[in-house]
């Protein structure tokens, strides 16, 4: 496939060093997840498993030392309500992460907390000032400044703590996709809800741990997951961003096939055809949003647009917090203002759109168009 299509990927812009998602597992989940792969890596690749697997035997050991000292902390701790950013990838649930994150009431899980859950009571003091000059400064599916002290989603918590996720399938992308059930939990075989369950609950700990701030997650795995959160998690409260799927499809399958490259174990298929997989992901998703609406409580969730966040982003978020009572936006205000001020100058990329008629026929798909105002032609 030519690097001159308007949504290829850039060059692989990571060297063999630079630490990939995979790096903060333990040794244990490691081979299970090669096993998972049937050990099919590229010859082109092996160093990175080569790499990972010293790494993850420092991780083990370096989690049960974690756990003699913090374990009995964390499992007596009472966890406060979470407020929760869902919506489809690439719908601008990171935007909106990064702006409700400035709130100084708010504690955000870091992307060194993410991808080291492991260790990160340990380690997130000194080890992230030795790891900095090996990190990517910018994301490559948009151009984003990233950093080992910016939000992160939990998602990678679980891929890093060996815990169900379909984001597993980046490892070895050319096999049939893993963990889909995940997506709405559905049919998910209970050892993995019980697994999932388990690290979620031990890492939302981990990061409140002896502070009293409103914990803040984003992942847009978690769009189908609300019902089952709001019984995991009792007075969670959720955030829903909406974006034009002609704007979200491109963008998406973009970001597949960068992950893909930047993060397999092998080659991936330069031919792939990742619309499949954007249906699928798609419909689980807002099936079981759909159903898990009528589930919670009033002043549970608030949904906004995406193109009204951007157009006007404070008065959008000064909404927000009314509406799910989060208290005086005025406290939040200069910061969230700060920080936009710091973004005059980003230019996200330029993406060729699709047309509505071309994909997601489904009913699913209808509803998410006319429920948020994005109908065929808009």
């Amino acid at each position: 496939m030519s690097d001159s299509r308007p949504n290829s990927p850039p060059p692989n812009k990571h060297p063999a060093w630079t630490p990939r998602i995979w790096f903060g597992m333990r040794f244990g989940d490691v081979m299970k997840l090669l096993r998972e792969g049937r050990f099919r890596v590229s010859l082109s690749r092996i160093h990175m498993p080569l790499l990972l697997l010293p790494v993850a035997v420092v991780n083990s050991i370096l989690y049960w030392c974690q756990q003699l000292l913090f374990g009995r902390a964390i499992a007596e701790m009472q966890l406060p309500a979470p407020l929760v950013i869902v919506g489809h990838f690439r719908s601008g649930t990171t935007h909106l992460y990064e702006l409700l994150a400035r709130d100084p009431r708010s504690i955000a899980p870091t992307t060194f907390q993410c991808f080291a859950p492991n260790h990160f009571l340990l380690t997130q003091s000194w080890l992230p000032k030795f790891l900095r000059w090996l990190m990517p400064t910018k994301r490559p599916m948009d151009n984003m400044t990233i950093g080992l002290e910016r939000p992160q989603e939990d998602e990678f918590a679980m891929v890093a703590m060996g815990g169900p996720t379909m984001y597993r399938r980046m490892a070895f992308p050319n096999e049939p996709p893993v963990d889909l059930s995940t997506l709405d939990m559905e049919g998910i075989p209970p050892r993995k809800e019980n697994r999932l369950r388990e690290r979620l609950t031990w890492f939302y700990k981990a990061v409140t741990l002896k502070t009293e701030r409103r914990l803040l997650v984003k992942a847009p795995p978690h769009t189908g997951r609300i019902a089952w959160l709001a019984e995991q998690f009792p007075g969670a409260q959720f955030l829903h961003i909406v974006r034009d799927p002609s704007a979200m499809i491109p963008s998406l399958e973009r970001t597949w096939r960068v992950l893909d490259l930047t993060q397999a174990f092998q080659t991936p298929d330069g031919d792939k055809d990742y619309l499949p997989l954007i249906e699928e992901t798609f419909e689980r998703m807002f099936a079981s949003f759909r159903e898990s609406q009528a589930t919670l409580k009033a002043g549970q969730l608030h949904e906004i647009r995406y193109e009204d966040l951007i157009a006007d982003p404070l008065n959008t978020l000064e909404e927000v917090y009314r509406e799910l009572q989060l208290g005086d936006f005025g406290a939040a205000r200069p910061a969230i203002q700060e920080y936009l001020n710091s973004l005059a100058d980003y230019r996200p990329n330029q993406l060729a759109q699709v047309s509505s008629d071309g994909v997601g026929e489904s009913e699913i798909w209808q509803w998410y168009r006319e429920t948020y105002g994005y109908g065929k032609g808009s």
